[in-house]
């Protein structure tokens, strides 16, 4: 399964009332997550990955006014 983080500043609409392209806060990184060997072969849950959960992390900055 795939999740999402969606985001949107408060500001910019556009018609539809949806986030504009020109929002003043940007992602800028993104938590890695474990890939296949580092899960091993039982894959998830296990003992060193207990819930088959894995977290989303982004880091965003707020661009200032032009």
């Amino acid at each position: 399964m795939i999740d999402y983080i969606w985001y949107h500043d408060g500001k910019t609409k556009t018609p539809e009332g949806l986030p504009g392209m020109d929002s003043k806060i940007v992602p800028t990184s993104i938590l890695s997550l474990p890939n296949e060997q580092a899960l091993g072969d039982c894959g998830l849950p296990s003992f060193k990955h207990p819930s088959d959960h894995l977290s989303l992390g982004f880091g965003f900055v707020f661009k200032s006014e032009p």
